[in-house]
C-alpha cells in the first residue's frame, strides 16, 4: 500500500508549487490535471462574460483561485464569482455565488466524483 505524505496547512499555504498547483485535503496534496486549449478557452470566455457584468450587477469573477471550502480543505476552482464585493483575503473563506469546475479529458470521472463529495 502506498504511503501518503502529509503536510500542514501552513506549509501548503506558504509553499511554492509548479503548475498546476495541487489542492489540499486533510493534510494530503491532491494533484490536478494540466488544462488543455479547450479548457483555457472556455475558462476565458466565462470569465469575460462575468467581467462584462461586474459594474452593472456587482459581480466579481476570479480564475484559478485557491479557496478554503471547509476546515482543512483547499480547492482551486476554474472560476469563482462573488456578489457584492470581491474577496479581500488572499485565500477566501467566503462562499462564492458561482463556482465553476471545467472538466477536461484528462480528468477522471471517479476523481471528479470524489472531489465533489469532499
Amino acid at each position: 500500500m502506498a504511503t501518503k505524505t502529509l503536510i500542514s496547512e501552513a506549509e501548503y499555504l506558504s509553499a511554492g508549487f509548479p503548475d498546476p498547483t495541487p489542492e489540499y485535503v486533510c493534510g494530503e496534496l491532491i494533484e490536478r490535471a494540466m488544462p488543455n486549449s479547450r479548457h483555457s478557452y472556455t475558462q476565458g470566455e466565462l470569465y469575460y462574460r462575468f467581467r462584462q457584468q461586474q459594474e452593472r450587477l456587482r459581480l466579481y469573477a476570479r480564475t484559478e483561485l485557491r479557496v478554503l471550502v471547509a476546515p482543512g480543505h483547499y480547492r482551486i476552482g476554474d472560476l469563482f464569482v462573488y456578489a457584492g464585493t470581491g474577496p479581500t483575503e488572499l485565500v477566501p473563506r467566503e462562499v462564492p455565488l458561482v463556482a465553476v469546475e471545467i472538466v477536461s479529458p484528462d480528468d477522471r470521472y471517479e476523481d471528479l466524483m470524489t472531489k465533489l463529495a469532499e
